[in-house]
């Protein structure tokens, strides 16, 4: 049985995540309270634009969040899993294996991770564990 390396999640997003969901369902309520005692009248040109935009605000916002649940990664000295909303993504460590990153916030950062026509996307705050991890097997830039 392999010993597991290196593993990681997308957890810090989760705080965001929800007070985004909350912050879109208050307004989506205080909207429909507004309309059901006749305050405004949903079909004017404004009321129904911001309408639309909190409810597709509210459904990114709990498909993020799922995503952001779900998400996480394993990496052990023979493959690299990824387990997302999406499905489960595997990546055998062997000779040739190659990789970028980048930063996509201030403190998380993409590496994508080839190997043999395939790639792999692994979401960290820990980049340097996985490029450390990475060199020693070979893999360059």
């Amino acid at each position: 049985m392999q010993q597991k390396r290196l593993e990681g999640d997308m957890k810090g997003f989760v705080s965001l995540m929800r007070n985004i969901i909350i912050f879109c369902a208050f307004f989506l309520v205080l909207s429909v309270i507004l309309q059901l005692v006749k305050l405004i009248n949903i079909v004017e040109e404004p009321y129904l634009q911001a309408f639309v935009a909190l409810v597709i605000g509210l459904l990114f916002s709990v498909y993020a969040f799922l995503y952001v649940k779900k998400y996480h990664y394993t990496i052990t000295e023979t493959e690299i899993v990824v387990v997302s909303l999406f499905g489960k993504k595997v990546l055998p460590i062997e000779p040739g294996l190659t990789y970028s990153q980048r930063q996509i916030n201030p403190s998380w950062y993409l590496i994508t991770v080839r190997c043999n026509g395939h790639n792999i996307a692994i979401r960290t705050k820990t980049e340097k564990e996985i490029l450390s991890f990475l060199a020693k097997y070979g893999a360059n830039e």
